[in-house]
């Protein structure tokens, strides 16, 4: 062995041990191999560390990893083609960490549905780590070597990454993830609208996205008692607000509480004109249930409204719905990591690998699709009302400060006019 291959194995060995450790130091068991570590540093001439020697307690590793499997995989099987190893452990990997990855979000649907927000945030947010991680896991491959894969990928015809049952359904168990949100906030919008006594002229900004046959009429005016103290729903976890005193609209713009008439009509013109950015496409999706019975169409609507105006609160007032927030943001991560992240490298790997206008293997007898066709994993959003939220919170504020656009900008100008920069 040269100096330079010892050198080499030393710091691939270094890189094994030093990883381990930052890994599991902190677990109070061990996991059954660090005398194998220490082994593998006397082997590559290293002295033996306190650190990677037996536990009292340790866990069972042969039961739980199997590794007469793993050696057969390597041993047992015979590989024809150079890649063939290379790919199928790059793939074998991919299901492992989709495994995970259910499992975070499994965990997020239960906490979210218990009204737990931010455990289910946390969970959710590990799972766009470990989507992220896919990504740059899978374009390992673009290291293969282009002529061996392309002669393996004609005896693999029929089989494909994206026949896997976990990958696709990554999308479904993402978007299932939305619904303990859009719960809670009608299970709000519900209870606010019974225990709240609101103003006559009450009108949401983002009703302008219904069709005034469909518009939620304002409420009329509970009995309440004033006394009454704040309760939590056992279902969502969100405070509700009891009060005998009339509720602005949660997006009424600031600083217009009190004026005349004339002025309320322009604060909530102002906020009708800040929803118009998701106007269209709630016209379009009720346009798409033009052959169900009206009464359906007025219920989708409704439904619609209630999601919209409650996200909208949220992303508005994050600090009085601290926990909704924080959800929507981890809802926010994971559809980034599904689409940036693993969906849209898949895309890179492809292209990279055989090419945009090429056919991938296809799976499962299906026909073959070309490459650009995957395009859609990665351009179709996961949670679209998150999206038009954000579009229609930041034209709302837009409108409010009109007055100081460009402000910080013409005062540095400014500056430099009169030669203090």
């Amino acid at each position: 062995m040269t100096v330079a291959e010892r050198n080499s194995l030393i710091k691939v060995v270094l890189n094994i041990t030093n990883t381990f450790d930052s890994s599991f130091s902190r677990w109070t068991a061990g996991l059954g191999i660090e005398h194998q570590l220490n082994e593998l540093r006397v082997a590559a001439g290293l002295a033996e560390e306190a650190r990677f020697r037996a536990r009292a307690r340790n866990l069972d590793y042969a039961q739980l990893v199997h590794p007469e499997v793993v050696e057969a995989t390597l041993s047992g099987e015979v590989y024809e083609h150079e890649e063939d190893f290379f790919f199928r452990t790059v793939h074998l990997g991919s299901e492992c960490w989709a495994f995970v990855v259910h499992n975070r979000v499994a965990i997020a649907q239960q906490c979210a549905e218990e009204g737990q927000w931010n455990i289910a945030a946390a969970r959710i947010i590990q799972a766009a780590r470990m989507l992220h991680y896919l990504g740059d896991h899978i374009l390992m491959l673009t290291s293969m070597n282009l002529r061996d894969y392309l002669r393996l990928k004609v005896e693999i015809q029929g089989t494909s990454g994206e026949g896997s049952v976990a990958v696709k359904s990554f999308r479904i168990k993402l978007e299932s993830l939305f619904q303990p949100l859009t719960d809670a906030l009608a299970y709000y919008d519900a209870v606010s609208d019974t225990d709240e006594v609101l103003d006559s002229s009450y009108s949401h900004p983002l009703s302008p996205c219904l069709s005034s046959e469909t518009q939620a009429q304002p409420p009329s005016q509970p009995q309440t008692d004033p006394k009454s103290s704040p309760q939590a729903s056992p279902q969502s976890g969100v405070l509700i607000r009891q009060s005998s005193t009339p509720r602005q609209s949660p997006t009424a713009i600031p600083g217009t509480a009190g004026i005349s008439s004339n002025g309320d009509a322009h604060a909530l013109t102002s906020a009708h004109h800040s929803a118009a950015t998701i106007a269209e496409s709630a016209q379009q999706a009720a346009a798409e249930q033009t052959s169900a019975p009206d009464s359906q169409q007025s219920a989708m609507a409704d439904a619609r409204e209630v999601k919209l105006k409650g996200l909208l609160e949220v992303y508005e007032e994050p600090d009085s719905h601290a926990g909704l927030y924080n959800y929507a943001k981890a809802l926010e991560d994971v559809e980034a990591g599904l689409l940036a992240g693993f969906f849209y490298k898949h895309f890179c790997l492809a292209s990279n690998v055989i090419g945009s206008e090429s056919k991938g293997t296809g799976y499962m007898g299906s026909t073959n699709r070309a490459i650009t066709a995957l395009k859609a994993t990665f351009q179709t959003p996961v949670y679209p009302l998150l999206d038009q939220v954000r579009s229609a919170l930041g034209a709302k504020i837009d409108l409010e400060l009109a007055h100081l656009k460009g402000r910080i900008m013409d005062n540095i100008e400014a500056k430099r006019g009169h030669g203090h920069i």
